[in-house]
């Protein structure tokens, strides 16, 4: 049998901050807007930001399971379009703030990228989730939308102003067959991203979320984890 425990350090919940307006178990960089009761906001609706989250705690259970609250939401101000997204990463340090979703490049564990903005010419549709585990050393592939590193991903309509502005996500690992899956519920409608074996990232490894805008924008807001 498998017995669950939650890891009360990882946890994120309103309200998010202590009395001195700072998190105990959390660093928050960047444009990181915090509405105390109700999200995290990454990124607002303009131009040029970015905004991340990481745990300032490090975990090495040998099974996990991350699930989260999240919203990608705006108007669309710009000839219809929005961009960038924003990423969940679980890797061997906290990260600095960079061009990848907000983050550094070169990181070294997993990451996984809700994109909603697709710079290749051809490629599947958008809004679409794809996952990486990076080594150090090699970069994040923009052009290509990440799919020259990608481990595994999937179109995900629905996930940008979906109808109650709220999407569940539940990440799965299990570290000895290197097990991964992605399942995401929007409206009550679980669907599974990707199914993946043989993924192995750090012994300890940080969570954190991080999420950009450039000349196209929209809200990326978490709300749980």
């Amino acid at each position: 049998d498998v017995e669950r425990v939650r890891i009360d350090t990882q946890v994120l919940k309103t309200p998010y901050l202590e009395n001195d307006l700072k998190s105990k178990n959390w660093d928050i960089e960047g444009d990181t807007l915090i509405k105390n009761n109700y999200y995290v906001r990454l990124t607002s609706e303009k131009k040029d930001q970015a905004g991340s989250i990481f745990n300032k705690n490090s975990f090495n259970d040998d099974g996990f399971e991350v699930t989260f609250k999240f919203s990608i939401n705006g108007k669309a101000r710009v000839n219809g379009l929005k961009g960038d997204g924003f990423a969940m990463f679980l890797t061997d340090r906290k990260l600095n703030q960079g061009p990848v979703f907000g983050s550094e490049d070169y990181f070294k564990g997993l990451a996984i990228f809700f994109d909603t903005y697709r710079n290749a010419p051809k490629g599947p549709m958008f809004p679409y989730i794809n996952v990486m585990n990076g080594d150090g050393l090699t970069p994040y592939d923009k052009d290509t939308d990440g799919k020259t590193n990608q481990l595994a991903g999937c179109s995900a309509r629905g996930i940008y102003n979906s109808r109650n502005n709220l999407v569940d996500a539940r990440l799965i690992h299990t570290t000895q067959d290197g097990y991964l899956s992605l399942d995401y519920n929007i409206n009550g409608n679980w669907k599974n991203c990707f199914t993946i074996k043989d993924v192995h990232i750090p012994k300890d490894r940080y969570l954190g979320f991080s999420a950009n805008t450039g000349d196209l924008f929209e809200n990326h807001d978490i709300f749980e984890v």
